[in-house]
């Protein structure tokens, strides 16, 4: 859940959900959003050395300044989907596989 803090009544409001289809959007149009501003989403203490160029590749890889590397993806998915929960949650794993024997070399 998300809420609206008004800190003058110090009360909250719920903010109304709302889905892709509500306002028309696409995944792509989140992940256009957030690399357009991924600086405005991630730390400012990362560095980002890659963005997704296709649906083999996550949205966006950073180092660090001790240069341990941060994979970035946004999946959509349904809260009572377990199937696709573990879908997302395997694909995060298979990107750290893949990248984990990464050196600068390469």
């Amino acid at each position: 859940m998300l809420f609206k803090l008004d800190k003058n009544n110090k009360s909250y409001n719920n903010v109304k959900k709302i889905t892709f289809n509500d306002i028309d959007w696409k995944e792509n149009d989140l992940e256009d959003l957030v690399l357009k501003n991924i600086q405005d989403f991630i730390s400012q203490d990362l560095m980002v050395i890659f963005t997704k160029r296709d649906k083999q590749e996550p949205l966006v890889m950073a180092l660090d300044n001790k240069s341990d590397l941060y994979i970035f993806e946004l999946n959509r998915f349904e809260l009572n989907n377990e199937k696709l929960n573990g879908e997302n949650l395997l694909q995060l794993l298979h990107y750290g596989q893949i990248y984990s024997g990464d050196t600068y070399d390469e």
